[in-house]
C-alpha cells in the first residue's frame, strides 16, 4: 500500500510527465530485453501502472471510477493468467479486455486533457502520453485482426508478432511506412489508413491546441525592461523631515 500511495503522490506532483516515462518503457521493454516472462511480466506491471494511472487523473464520476477499476483487475487477471498458464485464457479474451481497459485510459486522457485549461509543460507530456496510447491500442487492434485472420499482415521474421505490430502502429501513426509490414487483408488496410488520419489529426489539433496556448501566455518582462521602467519613471523628491513641516506651519 506504501509503493501505491507514493505512485499516487508522484502522479499528483507530475503525472504526465511520469506516465509518458512508463509508456515508453513499456513499448521499449520487449524489443530490448527480448521476450522472455519476466520481461512480459515487468512489462504487465509497467501497463498496469500506466492504466491505472490514466484512470485515476481522468475525470469520471464513482461509478465509472468503479467500473474502471473492475475492468482494469479484470485485465491483470487475464493478463497474468496469459503469461503464467499458457493456453489457459483464450488469446481473443485477452485482446477484447485490452483493447476496453485501453479505450477507458484513452477516454479517461483526453477527458482530463480537453477539460482543463493548464498551460503547464506537464499538460504538453499529457498530450504526448496520448499519441503513444492511442499507438498501443491499436497495435492490439491490430493483433486481433491477426487473430481473427492470420494472413491480414505480411509481417517479417524473427521479431515477436507483438513487437512487431507495436513497430507498425508507431511507423503507421507517424505515416513513414517502412515497408517490410505490408497489410493485406480489407480490414488491416482501412484500419491503418485510419490510423494514420487519426495520427495526422492529433498533431494537427491536440498538439497544436497544447502549443497554441503556451504561445498565447503573457510573458513575463525580463530584468533589463524591469530596471528600464523603474529608470522612466519621474523620481519623486526628497520627503519633506518634521522641522520643515513645522517651518510650513509656523510660516501659516
Amino acid at each position: 500500500m506504501r509503493l501505491v500511495r507514493a505512485y499516487l503522490r508522484l502522479l499528483g506532483r507530475r503525472r504526465w510527465s511520469v506516465l509518458l516515462v512508463l509508456v515508453i518503457g513499456a513499448i521499449l521493454a520487449e524489443p530490448l530485453l527480448g521476450s522472455a516472462t519476466p520481461v512480459r511480466l515487468l512489462a504487465a506491471l509497467l501497463f498496469v501502472l500506466i492504466l491505472g494511472g490514466a484512470v485515476y487523473t481522468g475525470r469520471h464520476t464513482r461509478q465509472s471510477a468503479r467500473a474502471m477499476a473492475v475492468l482494469l483487475l479484470l485485465w491483470l487477471a487475464t493478463e497474468l493468467a496469459r503469461l503464467l498458464i499458457p493456453n489457459f485464457v483464450p488469446g481473443a479474451v485477452t485482446l477484447i479486455v485490452t483493447l476496453l481497459v485501453l479505450a477507458a485510459a484513452i477516454w479517461a486522457t483526453f477527458a482530463e486533457l480537453l477539460g482543463t485549461s493548464d498551460t503547464s509543460p506537464d499538460a504538453l507530456m499529457g498530450t504526448m502520453f496520448g499519441y503513444f496510447l492511442i499507438a498501443v491500442a491499436w497495435s492490439y487492434l491490430y493483433a486481433a485482426i491477426a487473430v481473427s485472420d492470420p494472413e491480414a499482415f505480411a509481417l517479417g521474421g524473427g521479431a515477436n508478432v507483438g513487437v512487431q505490430l507495436r513497430y507498425f502502429s508507431l511507423v503507421t501513426m507517424t505515416t513513414l511506412g517502412y515497408g517490410d509490414i505490408v497489410p493485406l487483408s480489407p480490414a488491416a488496410r482501412i484500419v491503418s489508413a485510419l490510423q494514420a488520419v487519426c495520427g495526422t489529426l492529433y498533431v494537427a489539433i491536440m498538439i497544436g491546441r497544447v502549443v497554441s496556448s503556451f504561445v498565447g501566455m503573457p510573458q513575463r518582462p525580463g530584468p533589463r525592461k524591469r530596471r528600464r521602467r523603474a529608470g522612466s519613471e519621474p523620481a519623486a523628491g526628497p520627503h519633506p523631515g518634521p522641522r520643515a513641516r513645522r517651518h510650513r506651519s509656523g510660516d501659516g
